[in-house]
């Protein structure tokens, strides 16, 4: 599973720390593939990283779920939420 990190004016999405990004509090982030880029077109980088879909599945149910992302970023926490159908 992909997710794309945008961060506010001021942070640079280079400056996450990978090994610190959690989904759901208990899957790692995988170390690769990253890539920062600008997926959406918008002006600002976004850093893609990637988690084991299925682990995360193995901790979902059906139905919409909400996933989060929690992390630092030059050592000040980061979190995120997203809707997973």
């Amino acid at each position: 599973m992909g997710v794309y990190i945008e961060l506010p004016e001021g942070y640079d999405v280079g400056d996450i720390d990978i090994s610190s990004l959690l989904s759901n509090g208990v899957i790692s982030a995988e170390w690769h593939p990253t890539e920062i880029g600008d997926y959406d077109n918008d002006g600002v980088k976004d850093l893609i990283v990637k988690f084991n879909r299925e682990a995360v599945k193995s901790i979902l149910s059906l139905g919409t779920q909400t996933i989060s992302i929690r992390g630092t970023v030059s050592g000040i926490p980061l979190q995120g939420t997203t809707q997973w159908t």
